[in-house]
């Protein structure tokens, strides 16, 4: 029996982004040749700054990521695919508060408007150069949800947006339109570096802000928190 090959872009993400206006986002739409489109509300409450929640995780025994708020924990385990990944990325940083991690964005998304079992989800990113390293796990089970969402309650750092994903043959277009902030910005994933870093838009954007880190989830639910 051969060894299985492990792939090692499974939880790196390459993607690219870009600011657009309204009339830029309709143009974009009519430009395609759609053959999905959904829309759905999003809530990310980021617990990057918080100081009741703590992030552990153990590598020992049955690897898990552990969310902390008091005496109420979520333990989320990681699937045995994902554990040598996990180990390459997080063994340096072990004993670090992993939320203070330089280049770490650690969330809980609560997805709205869509009927799905997994709609709470737990996501903790690394940057690895221009792109992410991202772990990404549902929380399906009932006393986690509870948990979950108290956590999400004492989290000041909250951006809300809507998504449309728009699906083509080529690509996937998600489209974030953000409250409380005029941004609309596009994302589009890709399966190497490579394929990201050759991409060339055919659409009319205001800005690349792949690399800007203004744009980032994280700074914009910073400077939100701040009004």
């Amino acid at each position: 029996m051969k060894d299985k090959v492990r792939n090692k872009n499974k939880n790196k993400e390459f993607e690219r982004k870009f600011l657009i206006t309204p009339h830029q986002l309709v143009k974009l739409e009519d430009s395609l040749d759609i053959l999905s489109a959904e829309s759905f509300g999003i809530v990310q409450s980021y617990l990057n700054d918080s100081k009741e929640v703590l992030l552990d995780l153990e590598l020992d025994g049955t690897p898990k990521w552990i969310l902390s708020l008091g005496s109420e924990k979520i333990e989320i385990n990681i699937p045995e695919d994902d554990i040598e990944d996990t180990k390459d990325a997080m063994s340096v940083h072990l004993g670090s508060d992993l939320l203070r991690v330089n280049g770490a964005a650690s969330r809980i998304r609560v997805i709205t408007d869509v009927h799905e079992s997994s709609n709470v989800i737990f996501t903790h990113k690394l940057k690895d150069g221009r792109y992410n390293i991202e772990f990404e796990y549902p929380i399906d089970d009932e006393d986690s949800i509870f948990k979950a969402l108290n956590i999400c309650r004492t989290v000041q750092c909250v951006v809300t947006k809507t998504r449309i994903v728009i699906t083509t043959k080529a690509l996937v277009y998600e489209v974030d339109i953000f409250d409380k902030i005029a941004n609309i910005v596009v994302e589009i994933e890709f399966k190497t570096a490579k394929e990201a870093d050759e991409y060339i838009p055919h659409f009319e954007y205001e800005k690349d802000v792949t690399d800007d880190k203004s744009h980032s989830n994280l700074e914009i639910a910073r400077r939100l928190c701040k009004q």
